[in-house]
């Protein structure tokens, strides 16, 4: 017969087990869904030039690192200022499609992580509107970023937004070509042929310098003249197949090429 007491312990430890195999783990906590954050390659180098109210534009280089750092770099373009270096951290929004830099006294912080592409946000992290918007757009530096444009002879079809008559003989239309050595350029204006030097800074952008002609007079020195004043201005260039585009900040195209067969 079985005593009181070992009863009593034979249904607390019953009681015992009973409560240990109700205890289930905690479940897991639901995984993040997708986000710019979680779903693209958003570290890199991005650039642009985005809009200035009292400038040419912004040129605007930001890199965002996985440990959570940026560096922004910027310059007024126009201005004889100095290129501006900030550091510091990053964080991300709750949707993982924005992040906002720390750091940053008086200038925008905020901008929407897209594939491959940064967009400006304004001050209280919102799109920016109106017909500008589409300009506060920088685009992530990758290897197919800056195709060489070094080794082609580059027919000019349109300068300021105004067609280039064809030349009746087409050895004589106007051209330009970068020589591969990443240096010099060669071209001939209509009437002289030209040189100088170019420098590519970074991915679409590009510099002329020291740019001088022969001194022939012809009848019409338009379009050489004004050609040779567009070289001087222009700091980036955009290329498609076989056209070529000089342009000044983000303004329309101040050239127009296509790829002409060497001669």
């Amino acid at each position: 017969m079985i005593s009181p007491r070992s009863l009593a312990l034979t249904v607390l430890v019953f009681a015992t087990l009973g409560c240990a195999g109700s205890e289930r783990p905690a479940p897991a906590p639901a995984p993040k869904p997708d986000s710019s954050e979680t779903s693209l390659d958003w570290d890199g180098t991005y650039r642009g030039v985005v809009p200035c109210a009292d400038c040419e534009g912004i040129e605007t280089e930001l890199t965002l690192s996985r440990d959570r750092t940026y560096v922004l770099t910027t310059r007024y373009l126009g201005k004889n200022f100095p290129s501006r270096e900030l550091r510091g951290t990053f964080a991300w929004n709750d949707a993982g499609n924005a992040v906002t830099l720390s750091n940053v006294p008086g200038g925008p912080t905020q901008y929407r992580v897209g594939e491959n592409a940064l967009t400006q946000l304004d001050l209280n992290g919102q799109p920016i509107t109106g017909p500008l918007a589409p300009n506060y757009r920088l685009e992530k530096v990758t290897a197919a970023t800056g195709p060489d444009i070094a080794g082609v002879r580059w027919r000019l079809v349109e300068l300021m937004g105004k067609p280039v008559p064809a030349a009746a003989d087409p050895e004589r239309a106007p051209f330009l070509r970068l020589i591969e050595d990443g240096q010099r350029i060669e071209g001939f204006g209509g009437c002289n042929t030209f040189g100088g030097r170019y420098e590519l800074p970074a991915p679409t952008r590009i510099r002329f310098s020291h740019v001088a002609a022969t001194l022939m007079a012809c009848p019409d020195m338009q379009v050489e003249t004004e050609f040779l004043r567009v070289l001087e201005s222009t700091d980036n260039y955009a290329i498609a197949e076989d056209r070529l585009s000089l342009h000044k900040a983000r303004m329309a195209p101040l050239a127009r090429f296509e790829r002409a067969p060497a001669p």
